[in-house]
């Protein structure tokens, strides 16, 4: 086993052309993890074009001698991975999100230039240390998950005594809804694409770059609230990775 690599998909099993942005990149982090708790080191070079167009490679990337990707394959179907029980569709483990940051945080790094405008974006929008964070991932994820109730949605928020509302959802249905219920203490990016139908964004539009680079504005604003109600989705996980050590409070809405 040699100690330094790159991360691609070049790998047919990845099923690459299907994934989304935040799938990229969430798994680009597990790849990492693996590299790091085997091997000890992130010498590791990111070689995935969508990620490189928003993020900066910050690890080691000397003497890359193979392929990380179809090396963590071979592990996770023989069930060698490191704490694989924790993924997009389970509750957030808080240890496994900590380590997942710190391997977050000596790979990738998000451009200063996308930074900049996603900083604006937060002060525009008001989003600050008082912000409820709300995620909800809708559209076709619900073949894959039970659909998530209104009705929870609704009873989680209204625990919650934070009065501004940062909402970042895929599907029209949510936020309509919730405007509807809680008015003008809705914050959302209106400048967004967002679904009226079961169709995913990602999986239907004609500029790939451009919502890679909004879903990438809605991790990092919800990653900037203090409180945060997610959704099972890589969307989430990746603003639970960014975030995680700045929550006062996350708790899920797949009940």
């Amino acid at each position: 086993m040699t100690e330094t690599g790159y991360i691609s998909y070049s790998d047919s099993r990845f099923n690459y052309p299907y994934k989304g942005f935040c799938s990229i990149v969430c798994g680009i982090i597990d790849m990492a993890l693996e590299h790091y708790v085997v091997n000890g080191n992130f010498n590791i070079e990111v070689a995935e074009s969508q990620t490189l167009n928003l993020f900066d490679n910050i690890s080691s990337k000397t003497n890359k001698s193979y392929n990380v990707g179809s090396w963590w394959l071979e592990r996770y179907f023989s069930n060698q991975i490191y704490q694989g029980q924790y993924n997009a569709h389970t509750p957030a483990n808080v240890d496994n999100l900590k380590i997942k940051n710190k391997v977050y945080n000596n790979i990738l790094k998000i451009k200063d230039e996308y930074v900049e405008k996603f900083e604006n974006k937060r002060i525009d929008l008001g989003i600050d240390e008082d912000t409820l964070g709300v995620q909800i991932r809708g559209t076709d994820k619900k073949e894959e998950l039970p659909e998530i109730k209104i009705e929870s949605i609704f009873n989680l928020i209204d625990s919650n005594d934070k009065e501004r509302i940062f909402v970042a959802t895929d599907d029209k249905y949510y936020l309509d809804c919730l405007l509807n219920r809680y008015g003008s203490r809705i914050i959302y990016d209106d400048t967004l694409q967002i679904s009226s139908g079961s169709q995913s964004i990602h999986h239907n539009c004609s500029n790939r770059s451009q919502v890679n680079e909004e879903v990438l504005s809605s991790v990092y604003l919800l990653s900037k609230c203090s409180h945060f109600l997610y959704s099972f989705s890589n969307v989430s996980l990746l603003a639970l990775i960014l975030g995680i050590n700045d929550f006062q409070f996350i708790d899920y809405l797949n009940k």
